[in-house]
C-alpha cells in the first residue's frame, strides 16, 4: 500500500507528534487490533531501537 505524499507541515497538522505518527502507523498496519501472524497472541507492545530509531512493531507478549 502507498501512503499519500504530504509536505511537512500537512505531516505536522496530521500527526502533530511522533507518537501521534507511531500510533497511526499501528492503527493502519492491525485495524482490528494487534493479532501476532504465528500465534494468534493479541497482546503487544512497541519497541523503538535506539540505534537506528526504527520501530518493531510484531513484538508480543507470551
Amino acid at each position: 500500500m502507498k501512503g499519500k505524499e504530504m509536505t511537512l507541515m500537512d505531516w505536522q497538522k496530521q500527526y502533530g507528534t511522533e507518537e501521534g505518527c507511531v500510533e497511526a502507523l499501528i492503527e493502519q498496519r492491525w485495524p482490528e487490533g494487534f493479532r501476532c501472524p504465528y500465534c494468534g497472541h493479541d497482546e503487544g507492545y512497541v519497541i523503538i531501537d535506539p540505534a537506528t530509531r526504527s520501530l518493531k512493531l510484531t513484538q508480543y507478549l507470551k
